[in-house]
């Protein structure tokens, strides 16, 4: 059976007690709130399942997630995951309870690695961004399905955004030939022989007409 006490600040913390130990789970603002989760927790209690440890930093979350992978994907694979944990993960939400990390605060970190530096070019890679986004659905999704921590995974369906990379196509200086450099390739390409068909122009025609087109 759950208790409840109030606190100087207004709200209501609340214990559970399961296996003659007393645990936390959580603070709510008024009892409706509080009568809400304890429900929950009391039907965790009596079907057996776990609870949820609202104190459970993601770092230990995370380090659980390694030892699974571990025993699960090749060295090679594992030595990948473990670096971009720890110089692109951890460094954000190591030390964060995992329950209080939210789906907002996710897009905020995934959105930080494709800004632009100083050269105008993107810091990171639309493709380096889905690795990391992935490793942080798989930490969150382990969370929920084995470690049984978080009801659901708040980076679920979450894309990274693509809008950066068009606007940097757009941004980028367009390199074209002179027309000095044109003349000189189209007239290499028109001498240039091809070694099984040395009778067709083939390369010189495609870039003849792609010269020539707006």
């Amino acid at each position: 059976m759950a208790t409840l006490r109030q606190l100087p600040s207004g709200k209501w913390q609340a214990r559970v007690s399961k296996d003659g130990k007393e645990r936390s789970i959580g603070t709510f603002r008024d009892k409706k709130e509080f009568r809400i989760e304890a429900a929950k927790v009391e039907a965790r209690i009596y079907y057996g399942q776990t609870l949820n440890d609202r104190n459970m930093l993601f770092e230990d979350a995370m380090k659980d997630w390694l030892e699974h992978k571990k025993a699960n994907v090749k060295e090679s694979t594992f030595v990948q995951l473990e670096v971009i944990v720890r110089n692109h993960v951890l460094p954000t939400f190591g030390h964060k309870k995992i329950m209080t990390i939210r789906r907002p605060e996710i897009k905020r970190w995934i959105a930080k690695f494709g800004e632009l530096d100083q050269n105008g070019e993107e810091k990171y890679s639309f493709g380096s961004r889905l690795k990391y986004l992935s490793v942080m659905k798989s930490i969150l999704h382990y969370s929920v399905h084995e470690l049984e921590i978080l009801e659901k995974n708040p980076a679920d369906k979450l894309k990274v955004p693509v809008q950066d990379s068009v606007a940097l196509k757009k941004n980028k200086e367009v390199k074209y030939f002179s027309l000095e450099e044109l003349n000189k390739l189209l007239d290499f390409m028109k001498a240039y022989k091809h070694q099984r068909f040395p009778e067709y122009q083939l390369y010189y025609m495609l870039m003849y007409f792609l010269s020539k087109t707006v």
